[in-house]
């Protein structure tokens, strides 16, 4: 990831390889783009998107990139994002969403 950034001239993100908390989260701005990639067990994807609505962490535009295994029940994506991009890769699932206009 760092060398991507580099590649394209990206000197205001910040990278994060650590499990995702509630605490960590709320020391955060808004962001424009979050990618969340695993781990694929244990249900944590949904906690967190309900935390990044809860603390209010996705702009008006910004887009969330997740990444997650198949069969995942995704009902909790309806009600504050729309998918903008959706693919699959044998057991992995991808999708780009935006925040709902208007939330």
């Amino acid at each position: 990831i760092q060398s991507h950034l580099k590649l394209f001239n990206i000197e205001n993100a910040k990278t994060i390889c650590q499990e995702v908390s509630p605490e960590l989260l709320k020391t955060f701005e808004q962001f424009d783009i979050l990618f969340l990639d695993r781990p694929f067990q244990g249900q944590l994807l949904p906690k967190v998107c309900q935390w990044l609505e809860q603390f209010d962490l996705i702009k008006q535009n910004g887009k969330v990139y997740l990444e997650f295994e198949k069969g995942l029940d995704l009902s909790f994506i309806a009600t504050s994002w729309e998918i903008v991009r959706e693919k699959s890769s044998g057991q992995v699932k991808y999708l780009l969403c935006q925040k709902k206009t208007g939330k």
